[in-house]
């Protein structure tokens, strides 16, 4: 990588319309296609496939936030995650999915391996024009 790639990389465009984000975000959170309800969930709570996909567990906290429960090892990490839209439709976006695939054989590295690509597929195709 050059100088002038790292420092391109680097420079701040600044997000002309972020309403319209949201709103195809919650579009995506009501697809059948996995893929788009994924990304939808991944673009409104700002958490990776991993975490969207493993036995970790979701929960309403407040309206715009869920409490997050991941147990690894013996220990537990419960964190509040805002969301950008209601947390009931993320709630219920994400146990679409759930039920939709099956990932308990695969470890986290394994989740991002398998489904990351789909969902960077569908962000090119509905965002292109909205993110610089």
């Amino acid at each position: 990588m050059t100088q002038n790639q790292v420092s391109k990389s680097r420079e701040i465009h600044l997000i002309k319309d972020p309403e319209k984000i949201v709103e195809v975000g919650k579009k995506l959170l009501t697809s059948k296609d996995y893929a788009e309800g994924l990304s939808g969930l991944v673009l409104m709570t700002g958490l990776k496939c991993e975490q969207l996909l493993s036995e970790s567990l979701v929960e309403y906290k407040t309206p715009y936030s869920i409490k997050l429960t991941e147990r690894k090892s013996s220990e537990e990490k419960v964190r509040e995650i805002p969301t950008l839209t209601l947390a009931s439709s993320v709630i219920k976006a994400l146990q679409s999915i759930r039920n939709t695939i099956e990932t308990n054989h695969l470890d986290s590295r394994s989740i991002n391996a398998s489904f990351l690509p789909s969902v960077i597929k569908v962000c090119d195709k509905y965002f292109p024009k909205i993110v610089p």
